[in-house]
């Protein structure tokens, strides 16, 4: 038996792969002109990696290369003249696919096939989909009204298939711990980048400066939008640290917490402090839940890490800080915030004159849309700054309904799931449970003040939260993923 086995995995072809490789080339050429360099290097490294898996034929193993391209900040992005496609992640995602049509059987037959929970979680996300897809597709029927390009609607299929992919890959918890290795990772990673940054070792021509201090972007230009992006694998590693059983492990995942910190820190970004209360109150919450000594050194960390944080800030910052938020109740609504009130009513007037249609969920005509109906002139970037004034803009009174029902679900899921795990001592449950809830809560509250309804790791986390009503704790699972590997 072992050997029939083995003659089968040694003729598997490796085609699929090199069909990945070849695919993503030919989608270079035709749709974003890559240049013959990159092509080569993009089908050298796939190659590689294919020949290393070929085995196993796991999607699961490029699913784990497209989450560190999502969240490792630096997009691998091609020539801004490329096309539509501007960045490799569609090329990783048809590898992810091709490799769903090729898998094991075994694999999939392994899987638990009774999903728990309430079903308004499947719906709420039909119903979203549902909305986004016909605000996109009806846009003629309104008079200004102009069908997404070519950027928007790939974009909008890519979400689609991101949600879809992640629902049907993670639904074995200890798969999410491994996405949880990989976003710990890649925020590590970029975290070093923006503190070499800081230091002056390298410059990344991404910073900017504000009054008396320099604020740093990492691997992209707007310095909140890369402290969010260092938040969400803020939010895994702390939760892993806790849960990890090795001393090795534990000492790993707080110095990555601390590194992470360290990195949001020296972006100066005045909201990062409402998704660092987050990440610390989410966390406290759900650890004081399993034992009162967890939820104490989840606060003990956080408390130490705050006052070391706070003693390294400049003075400026501490002003602009207590500018941005004293203000909240007295200050004219255009100043809340910034400037951000001054948007969040662009954004509101925009959805009142389009209630119904919305201008079609997309960055530029939400941009655009918004834009329109601004009466400062003095901002530059006049964009909704609030995911989910964005969301309604996009797709309408409906489709913010839809998206709010699809993320309230994903919340209460991920709190069921949680529960399940703890009245049935499954570790491995309770920390994926923790991990995607605390990092999904850091999501909802920097969406009050950024525009996140595109960004790829949302949807990754709603696919995740569908996924999680099929974590049975029916039966004992394996070993958590932190015990077997710390």
């Amino acid at each position: 038996m072992e050997s029939s086995r083995a003659a089968r995995f040694s003729s598997r072809p490796v085609w699929p792969w090199f069909a990945a490789a070849g695919l993503a080339a030919l989608a270079g050429l035709g749709a974003s002109r890559l240049t013959g360099t990159y092509i080569a290097v993009f089908v050298a490294g796939v190659i590689l990696v294919a020949i290393y898996f070929w085995r196993s034929a796991d999607p699961f193993v490029p699913f784990l290369v497209l989450v560190a391209a999502i969240q490792g900040g630096v997009l691998l992005k091609l020539q801004a003249e490329a096309g539509p496609i501007q960045t490799i992640l569609p090329f990783l995602g048809g590898w992810v696919l091709l490799a769903l049509l090729v898998k094991s059987s075994r694999w999939d037959r392994a899987q638990p096939d009774r999903a728990e929970g309430s079903s308004l979680l499947p719906l709420a996300a039909l119903a979203l989909l549902a909305l986004i897809v016909a605000t996109a597709c009806l846009q003629y029927l309104r008079p200004s009204g102009t069908v997404l390009d070519r950027t928007g609607l790939l974009t909008l299929v890519q979400l689609g298939i991101l949600v879809a992919i992640s629902a049907y890959l993670l639904r074995e918890p200890r798969r999410v711990i491994l996405v949880g290795y990989v976003t710990v990772g890649s925020g590590v990673i970029g975290s070093l980048l923006a503190l070499a940054d800081r230091l002056n070792l390298v410059s990344l021509g991404t910073e900017i400066s504000s009054g008396s201090y320099e604020r740093i972007s990492g691997a992209i230009d707007d310095p909140n939008k890369a402290a969010y992006q260092l938040l969400v694998p803020l939010a895994f590693a702390i939760n892993l640290a806790l849960a990890a059983r090795s001393t090795r492990a534990k000492i790993g995942f707080w110095a990555a917490a601390a590194i992470l910190s360290a990195g949001i820190a020296s972006t100066y970004s005045a909201g990062a402090l409402v998704g660092l209360a987050a990440v610390a109150v989410t966390t406290v919450v759900l650890q004081t839940r399993l034992s009162l000594k967890r939820g104490l050194a989840a606060v003990s960390f956080i408390a130490v890490l705050t006052i070391v944080v706070a003693a390294t800030l400049p003075p400026g910052y501490t002003q602009a800080v207590g500018a941005k938020y004293s203000g909240l109740s007295s200050a004219p609504t255009a100043n809340i915030a910034t400037g951000r009130g001054a948007a969040w009513e662009a954004g509101i007037r925009t959805v009142v004159r389009n209630p119904l249609l919305g201008s079609g969920l997309s960055t530029a005509t939400v941009q655009k849309a918004v834009a329109r109906n601004y009466t400062e002139a003095t901002i530059s970037n006049k964009a909704a700054h609030n995911m989910y004034i964005a969301m309604a803009v996009g797709t309408g009174v409906l489709g913010l309904v839809a998206f709010l029902a699809f993320l309230g679900s994903s919340l209460s899921a991920l709190w069921s799931a949680h529960a399940r795990a703890l009245r049935g001592d499954q570790r491995d449950i309770t920390v994926a449970a923790s991990c995607l809830l605390t990092a999904l809560v850091v999501t909802a509250t920097q969406g009050l003040q950024l525009d996140l309804q595109m960004e790829k790791y949302l949807w990754v986390l709603l696919g995740a939260a569908l996924a999680s009503r099929y974590w049975s704790t029916e039966r004992r699972q394996n070993p958590p993923i932190s015990s077997q590997h710390g």
